[in-house]
């Protein structure tokens, strides 16, 4: 291989880190390949639900109670949240972010989660004006998650 090439490959690969360094503020390459853990996503507890605001209000008042899903046809509110109720089970400290797709929203919503605890914490983001109540099921709303980043320390 000539220098030209090879030096052009060593200022490419400097740029990309560089580049992935300042998209993630404080964040390098080598961080996520440390930190990165997504098998203790096991030792991690995810509930999550779609809420009405007075249900949401209630469970940022006492996160440690559990909400009740409503059915569809119940969930009539303008106000809506996706709700995340996310424990550590595990001995290690852990934070990500939780890729979560929810009934008639086709992007999946992305929570960040920047520290899971032994107790809930709980994590809202509204989405107003979906469809998700524009059915006459009688079901509870399905939301499914996956874990799009998970580190531990």
């Amino acid at each position: 291989m000539n220098k030209s090439v090879f030096s052009l490959k060593i200022k490419l690969l400097c740029f990309f880190f560089s580049l992935t360094h300042l998209l993630h503020a404080d964040w390098s390459p080598w961080d996520n390949l440390f930190y990165s853990d997504k098998n203790y996503a096991n030792q991690i507890e995810v509930q999550t639900y779609i809420l009405t605001q007075d249900q949401a209000a209630a469970l940022v008042a006492n996160p440690s109670e559990e909400p009740i899903q409503l059915i569809r046809r119940d969930l009539f509110e303008l106000k809506r949240y996706l709700v995340a109720r996310v424990r550590n089970l595990g001995e290690k400290y852990a934070w990500g972010v939780l890729n979560c797709t929810v009934p008639a929203i086709h992007i999946p919503m992305k929570i960040p989660i920047v520290s899971i605890q032994k107790q809930f914490c709980v994590y809202l983001i509204c989405i107003d004006g979906s469809g998700i109540t524009y059915s006459n099921r009688m079901f509870a709303p399905e939301v499914t998650f996956i874990w799009d980043q998970l580190y531990t320390k």
